[in-house]
This record gives structure tokens, sequence and C-alpha cells, in this order.
């Protein structure tokens, strides 16, 4: 195995008493309309169970056309599962004795990027081809990785500090902090080549910053919103509609909006679920969800 050198990357943080604490959870697909200012659910549409695993099956993310990753418990440890959505069929594209998390799709397209949780406990970035051929470690001195997004064949994302710190490695030897105490969630914005959205608390209040890195040197953060009360997580389908969840309902948000709330986008049918994780697909007719019934 080698190190890819021609990729650059940026850290991300786990939070200590976080550390992929799993619980059973499954991952559900539903069809979805999109217009200029919403999502839209069709309420007689059932949602579709895709994993046949139990236990932990978490982070689903749109890795190409009709295709979809997630980190899914097998005989103890976690593989990334690819599910294709045409065939309703799997693979395994990580298939190790480590467990891998956190699926997404490198801008190059070849591979998929996952957390991997090493056997000595080390979590570190690598990349699974699609041919399924040897994985690579990216930048094995970066450790310990958490959650992240890629920007232009770099990674921005957190690692554990003192304190917690948002970073961008723009180039081999040199990397800016752009926030601290940041939440789990990390997302280039779709229709945009500069800027990443991100969540932090702000007194008693949780809410969503951006920060433009066009320049990074110079980076230049904003504030997008509040976030939905009781929600970490969220999904931005273009520059201005959000999606967070809590308990089994998705809202949607348009920030555009000067007057925007949230409003409900869908509501699971058990009434005793907890969404977490959300995806939409490129063409913004599939959402996926993560349930659990455990927080």
């Amino acid at each position: 195995m080698k190190n890819i050198i021609g990729i650059f990357i940026c850290l991300f943080i786990i939070f200590p008493s976080f550390l992929w604490a799993q619980s059973d959870s499954d991952i559900y697909l539903i069809a979805i309309k999109s217009t200029k200012n919403s999502i839209k659910v069709n309420p007689n549409n059932e949602p579709q169970k895709i994993n046949e695993q139990v236990g932990y099956n978490d982070q689903p993310y749109f890795v190409g056309k009709n295709k979809l990753a997630y980190s899914a418990e097998i005989d103890g440890q976690n593989d990334i599962l690819i599910y294709d959505l045409k065939e309703k069929s799997y693979f395994n594209i990580t298939n190790t004795p480590t467990s891998e998390y956190s699926p997404k799709l490198t801008d190059c397209e070849q591979y998929v990027s996952a957390v991997t949780v090493e056997e000595d406990g080390k979590q570190r970035l690598w990349l699974y081809p699609f041919s399924l051929g040897e994985p690579d470690l990216l930048l094995h001195r970066f450790e310990p990785i958490g959650y992240y997004d890629w920007y232009d064949n770099k990674v921005v994302g957190f690692i554990l500090g003192n304190p917690n710190t948002l970073q961008y490695a723009y180039s081999l030897d040199e990397v800016v902090t752009l926030d601290e105490q940041i939440g789990r969630t990390i997302q280039k914005v779709k229709g945009s080549t500069t800027e990443i959205r991100y969540s932090k608390q702000v007194g008693n209040e949780s809410v969503i910053c951006g920060v433009n890195i066009a320049d990074p040197k110079r980076p230049v953060k904003k504030t997008i919103g509040k976030a939905l009360p009781g929600s970490r997580d969220f999904y931005f389908i273009d520059e201005n509609i959000a999606l967070m969840a809590r308990g089994n309902v998705i809202y949607s948000r348009n920030f555009a909006e000067n007057d925007g709330n949230w409003e409900i986008c869908y509501e699971f049918t058990d009434n005793t679920a907890i969404i977490t994780r959300i995806a939409v697909d490129e063409k913004k007719k599939n959402l996926a969800f993560t349930v659990s019934k455990n927080k």
C-alpha cells in the first residue's frame, strides 16, 4: 500500500465522547421532487429500507448515478457497502478486517474515501478504488480523522485538539485553521466552488456557518442562519435549501428567504424513530436517511 501525495488533505475532528458510538439503525430511500424553492415528498410514497444487514447501518452518501454508499456493521466491524438503486444489489468496496466510516466520492470519481479505524486504533483517511484494487492511505501523519468533505482534490474537515479546530490543508505543507468547536457535519455547497458549510454552537444556539476559501490565506466566514433546534446533521441540496431532521420528521428551509422557517418536508411513519443523517442524489430525485430508535 502506498501513500498518495498528489492529493492534499485537511483534518477533521471527532468529539471525544462520540468516536462512532453505534446504535442499531437502518437506511431508507424515498422518491422526491424538487422545485426551485423546496423539496416535496408525495405522502403516498413508501420508503424503502435498503440494508439487509442488522445492527449499525449509517452515513448514506450518493457516490454516482444510482449508487449509494454507507457504513454497515458486518461480523463485528464496519465496511463500506455500495448499493445499486436500479439493480437493488450490493457490493463491499472495503471488505477489510478494520472498520470504515464516512464514505465520500473523491473529486476524480475513481475512489470512495472513508475514515478507517486501523488495527492499532488510529483513524486515518483511506481511498478505496471502484475497481476493487488495493486501497491507498492518504497522508499518514494526519490523525485522528473524523468527518470531512472534498474541496478541489483536497479535504476540509476537523481535527481533535485543544480546542477542536476546522482546518483546510491547501498544500502539502500549508494548513489554515478556519474555525473552532464545530459540529460533525461538513459539506461543500452544491453550485459553489469556494464555500464550505458547517455547524457550531454559539451561546445556547446551534448555527450553520459558511467559510469561503477561494483565498485560503484569507478565509471569509459568515453565518448562514440558525440550525433546526434539537438537530445536529444538515444537508444542503443547493446553495439555499437545507434539510434537517428532528425525531421522525425531516424539515426543509430556504435560507434565501428572509422569513424562511423550517417547514415539514417528510414524516416517517414510525413516530418513535429518530432520523439523523440525510443525503440527496445529484438529480434531486432520491432522498436517503438513517433511522434509529436510540439516541
